[in-house]
């Protein structure tokens, strides 16, 4: 019955309920409920924007291939890992899962890369399909994303 009350008519009800009822009783809690919801959105709002913050920190700068740091094959980015080492005779169609180490002490990023060219024909495509690439923070994530998709 209260749950389509506004904050407006719950305070209504309190106010003209008698003392100790209760309806005042309901009313009270129901508004302690919504008050304490509301300060843990905005508790979680405010963690979210910390974590975001905290992320843009501690990203990397440099990017290689899975297991290598070399210094002649570091890159600036996911994009040109697998652009430049992965790639670069790029397949038309499929899903992968690649590892991406990082140059500093952080764990290495998993890519699910989605490639789909709509030519008829592969060899003679001149298309620019596009990389679709989401980062995942384990080989089994990034597996579940492409699963996720309807198709691995």
């Amino acid at each position: 019955m209260t749950d389509f009350l506004t904050d407006e008519e719950l305070d209504q009800m309190v106010m003209y309920s008698v003392t100790g009822s209760r309806t005042e009783k309901m009313a009270l809690e129901l508004l302690e409920r919504r008050r304490a919801d509301d300060a843990l959105a905005r508790r979680a709002e405010a963690v979210e924007a910390e974590l975001s913050k905290l992320r843009k920190m501690l990203r990397p700068e440099w990017f290689y291939e899975a297991d290598c740091h070399d210094s002649e094959k570091c890159c600036f980015d996911l994009t040109e890992v697998l652009e430049e080492h992965y790639f670069y005779d790029r397949p038309r169609k499929g899903n992968h899962v690649v590892q991406i180490s990082c140059a500093t002490s952080l764990p290495d990023i998993w890519a699910a890369v989605r490639v789909d060219c709509k030519c008829t024909d592969e060899d003679d495509c001149d298309c620019d399909t596009d990389l679709i690439v989401t980062e995942h923070d384990s080989k089994e994530a990034a597996e579940a994303a492409l699963a996720q998709k309807g198709d691995a």
